[in-house]
C-alpha cells in the first residue's frame, strides 16, 4: 500500500421507483407460476407415539434435592497437612541431590537441576492435558 493515495467519496443516488407495469431487474413476477420440482418426493409420515403429547412427563415431579455430603473437619486437616508434608519432602529431597551432584562435580548440579525442571514441566502438562474434556477440533478460519 502506498500512503499517496487519498481517501475518496462518491454518492449513490437511490434507484427510481419502478411502474407497476414494468418488471424490475432480477424480479420473479414476470415469469409464469411452476410447480416445484424437489418437493415431489418428500412424504410426511407422522409418529404413532408423540413423546410431547405424553401427560405424565408433563406433569411429573422433579427429583428431590439432594444436600451435599458434609466431610469432617479433621479429614480437611488431615488431607491439608499430608499435601504440606509431601511438599516437604520433596522439596528436601531436591535439596539433598543437588548437594551430592555439587560434590562430584561443579557443572553437573546446574544442568540436572534444570533437566528436573524441564521433567516438572512437563509432567504438570500432562496432568493438565488429561484433565480436559474437549479440545477444538476446527482449523483457525485464516487457514480455511
Amino acid at each position: 500500500m502506498t500512503g499517496s493515495r487519498k481517501p475518496a467519496a462518491f454518492r449513490v443516488e437511490p434507484q427510481p421507483a419502478a411502474s407497476a407495469g414494468s418488471p424490475r431487474e432480477g424480479d420473479n413476477t414476470s415469469r409464469p407460476d411452476r410447480k416445484p420440482r424437489a418437493l415431489d418426493t418428500a412424504v410426511v409420515m407422522p409418529a404413532e407415539i408423540d413423546i410431547f403429547d405424553e401427560p405424565d412427563t408433563i406433569a411429573a415431579e422433579p427429583p428431590p434435592a439432594t444436600a451435599p455430603r458434609r466431610r469432617s473437619i479433621l479429614g480437611r486437616l488431615l488431607i491439608g497437612s499430608l499435601g504440606v508434608l509431601a511438599a516437604l519432602a520433596i522439596g528436601l529431597w531436591t535439596d539433598a541431590l543437588i548437594r551430592t551432584l555439587f560434590e562430584r562435580a561443579e557443572w553437573r548440579p546446574m544442568l540436572e537441576a534444570g533437566l528436573l525442571g524441564w521433567q516438572l514441566r512437563a509432567s504438570i502438562e500432562v496432568s493438565h492435558d488429561g484433565q480436559k474434556t474437549s479440545r477444538c477440533t476446527t482449523p483457525p478460519k485464516d487457514l480455511l
